[in-house]
């Protein structure tokens, strides 16, 4: 390929971490398939560690590099890292579809943002997501989720201070530089520790708009739940919480068992002040997230964008919020437990 059109077609190295994603991966590769963008420019590296059918599913896709690994999302981000081609490495999730033009997005976003090491992207809810995949999605996670990037970081002329590990693209040169990603956190907190990292090098990251992507959200209840657990315990790995801290945290199940154990107190007694007070608590959640969450504030001025209803905006979604720390402090406490264990043993 002639000198000019390698750089208006930098080579791209996309790489996908999966483990027991069957129900996910093809949607994924089907829709990176579909890019707009030379197939001699640019590849695909699945880093797996499934006990599923996932790698078989992989194994279809003739154009797509499967790698087999331990499990761990640092070591399989290295793993890919080191397995690829090209000088521009691009992170996406099993659970995601990519636009044809995110390939594109990112070339330009490079040729735009020359001094950047980095560039992160969107991950806004498919458009066929139901009303509670819709209401998960505008609490702001991951990447901004239905809100947009700006719910998680700045963006600013400074740049950005963080770079989603479901829509991330990076010179390999600065990764290399860095060492890579951190095998301790290898369940989670990889992305902010890269970021933080690169950042302390001196390297600059930013926002690019065309590199948009979707992530289905992490739903319903019960998988949204678990999913904060385990961000509970990437956040005691990164921020190491005093047990104190984690007790009188307004997350703290201590204080959700306790409201309980009033309400139900109460309820027997006086039903109608029970009822009050539930409602109280909830006008309090709503004021709290005003001032205190800048997701829900965007959320406020952006609900018509993320196509809910007010009462979801003003009802569910504060409750989702509070769901969402509840379990975050689980995590937190599974995470301390777990460290306490290894130092006895």
């Amino acid at each position: 390929m002639p000198q000019n059109e390698d750089k208006s077609f930098p080579g791209i190295s996309v790489i996908v971490i999966t483990k027991n994603e069957e129900q996910n991966i093809s949607v994924c590769l089907n829709s990176l398939m579909k890019q707009e963008y030379p197939v001699d420019r640019w590849e695909c590296i699945v880093v797996d560690s499934s006990s599923d059918k996932t790698p078989e599913i992989v194994r279809e896709y003739s154009s797509v590099r499967l790698l087999e690994r331990e499990a761990g999302f640092s070591r399989q981000r290295n793993e890919g890292i080191g397995a690829a081609r090209f000088d521009i490495i691009a992170f996406t999730d099993a659970d995601t579809i990519i636009p044809e033009t995110w390939l594109r997005g990112i070339a330009d976003g490079f040729a735009t943002h020359l001094k950047s090491a980095g560039l992160a992207g969107d991950a806004f809810p498919p458009l066929e997501t139901g009303w509670l995949g819709r209401c998960i999605a505008a609490v702001g996670h991951p990447a901004g989720g239905a809100i947009g990037l700006d719910a998680n970081t700045e963006l600013g002329p400074g740049g950005i201070s963080f770079v989603p590990g479901c829509n991330g693209a990076f010179r390999k040169g600065a990764l290399k530089v860095i060492g890579g990603y951190d095998v301790n956190f290898d369940t989670g907190g990889e992305d902010i520790d890269l970021s933080r990292r690169l950042r302390a090098a001196d390297y600059r990251l930013d926002y690019e708009p065309g590199m948009a992507i979707f992530h289905k959200p992490h739903g319903p209840l019960l998988k949204y739940a678990e999913w904060n657990i385990g961000v509970g315990v990437t956040k005691h790995s990164l921020h190491k919480p005093s047990p104190s801290r984690m007790l009188i945290e307004p997350g703290s199940p201590l204080w959700f068992i306790l409201a309980f154990f009033l309400f139900i107190g109460v309820f027997t007694v006086h039903p109608l002040l029970a009822v009050s007070g539930i409602i109280g608590l909830h006008l309090a959640l709503q004021l709290i997230l005003r001032i205190w969450s800048k997701p829900y504030r965007l959320l406020l001025l952006r609900w018509n964008r993320v196509e809910l209803d007010a009462l979801s905006v003003w009802l569910v979604v504060p409750v989702l919020v509070y769901i969402r720390q509840l379990f975050i402090n689980v995590g937190m406490w599974k995470r301390w437990k777990n460290l306490k264990k290894s130092e006895k043993g």
